[in-house]
């Protein structure tokens, strides 16, 4: 009797281990074959684009822009501003040809349509994206809006955001 107990639990350790091996299996598969995908597609768009082009962005330094950072690293060279003179400087030294801005607080929108004048002012063909957290656009977004900016909301939907970039960095 105790030996039937005994083979019972023994067994059910044994398959219990087998089905987690098979889910580490599976889970390894599906890994590799993202992984696989993202290198596909990374390797198609460096050999169709060639040299990256440099975005800047501007605001305070945080989360969000961290993510925005690290999801246009493999398209573009990011370079990353909280300083308005230093921002400007670079726009127009370097004629980029997108300009990406967060325009809630703790960045300052007046500084952010500053950027927007003083790049639009020497290079009428700069792009600029601008962030913000509501859907109804605020008054100093809707003068950039009309000013030709594109705005986005807030929460960043990567796939939109990186087709928008693609596009306007690169045709």
């Amino acid at each position: 009797m105790d030996f039937d107990t005994n083979r019972n639990r023994l067994l059910q350790q044994l398959t219990s281990q087998r089905k987690q091996k098979q889910r580490s299996i599976e889970n390894t598969r599906a890994k590799m074959r993202l992984k696989e995908q993202a290198q596909a597609l990374g390797t198609a768009s460096s050999k169709r684009r060639g040299r990256k082009k440099f975005v800047l962005l501007y605001g305070h330094p945080g989360l969000f822009l961290g993510t925005v950072k690290a999801t246009l690293a493999d398209m573009a060279e990011v370079v990353l501003y909280n300083n308005i003179d230093r921002a400007s400087e670079y726009v127009l030294e370097h004629h980029i040809p997108l300009v990406i801005m967060d325009m809630d607080p703790p960045s300052d929108w007046r500084k952010c349509h500053d950027l927007f004048t003083t790049g639009k002012t020497m290079y009428p063909d700069i792009n600029y994206i601008v962030f913000q957290k509501n859907k109804i656009p605020e008054e100093p977004v809707c003068v950039l809006e009309h000013q030709g900016a594109h705005v986005l909301t807030k929460p960043l939907n990567s796939a939109e955001f990186t087709a928008l970039v693609e596009k306007l960095v690169y045709s």
